[in-house]
């Protein structure tokens, strides 16, 4: 490229070889025209520029918001930990930490007035924490209403039942609920003879249970029912829970209604018993008989 070429492309005039040296003056006047010609132009946004003359029309332009709109950090202040990253506070109510508590012997990241922790319990697996500095309104529960648990639900700590207390059933559906004993949640409430369930008595089994993926079993035997055992049975059936589906649509049985089970076998023994003392009542007056005809 010749010397000038850049100039012509822009729009210049080039001074040729044979201008008369006297008027040079009035070429590096136009070349000033040209510079503050060049200065005032706007860039268009297209071009890396701004497209506008001010600062508002700029931001306008750029999409950029003003510093009054855009919050701003009072300070960052480094934290009394070691290893201490950061602490940004706009007020007391609103803070991100991130630091490694010595005294804990766990990284901690700290948001708002939350504290979100991760411990380290020696070789054991990292553990993860979540504590509130403001949980005197909680009294200790979880203050959240149709939450949904994907897991496991831990109560190493939990406290025995000494009030007021009742049975707890998982529903089908995976709620936990309460025992529901009272008639306004039942329907067509009638009585029967416990002698027309049938054989509800399951052969008793001894077994070991399998480790579940987390805990191994405990060695140790156990006695109960099967299940499966009872599903095969007509009279037993009725006290399966079924929770699952296999591959061909059959009901996989998961569990046993054992209250509603010992309360049928408990009502039939009663039943049993009461026949039975009629029957040595009877056996009694007919000895006494025999006796007195002797």
């Amino acid at each position: 490229m010749a010397t000038g070429d850049d100039a012509l492309a822009a729009g210049m005039d080039v001074v040729p070889g044979t201008a008369d040296r006297r008027l040079g003056y009035e070429e590096i006047n136009k070349t000033r025209d040209y510079i503050a010609q060049r200065t005032a132009t706007v860039t268009p946004v297209s071009k890396g520029g701004t497209g506008a003359t001010t600062a508002a029309q700029a931001r306008a332009n750029l999409d950029v918001a003003p510093a009054s709109e855009v919050g701003k950090r009072a300070s960052i202040n480094a934290l009394a930990q070691p290893f201490a990253v950061a602490q940004i506070e706009t007020n007391p109510a609103h803070q991100l930490g991130m630091y490694y508590s010595d005294g804990a012997a766990r990284p901690v990241v700290r948001v708002d007035q939350t504290d979100i922790t991760l411990a380290s319990k020696g070789d054991t697996d990292a553990a993860l924490t979540a504590a509130s500095n403001a949980s005197s309104n909680a009294d200790g529960r979880v203050a959240k209403g149709g939450d949904t648990m994907t897991g496991n639900l831990f109560l190493p700590n939990s406290t025995a039942a000494t009030a007021s207390w009742q049975v707890a059933y998982i529903n089908g559906d995976g709620r936990l609920c309460r025992g529901s004993s009272s008639q306004r949640y039942k329907k067509y409430i009638s009585a029967f003879e416990p002698e027309a369930l049938g054989d509800i008595w399951p052969a008793l089994q001894r077994y070991q249970m399998r480790s579940d993926g987390i805990m191994p079993g405990d060695g140790k035997w156990h006695y109960g029912y099967i299940a499966e055992q009872m599903s095969q049975h007509p009279d037993q059936d009725r006290f399966v829970v079924y929770r699952d589906v296999d591959d061909t649509g059959e009901q996989v049985p998961d569990s046993i209604d054992f209250i509603g089970l010992l309360l049928a076998q408990t009502a039939q023994l009663h039943e049993q018993l009461a026949n039975a003392l009629v029957g040595l009542d009877l056996a009694h007056q007919r000895i006494a008989q025999l006796e007195q005809g002797a």
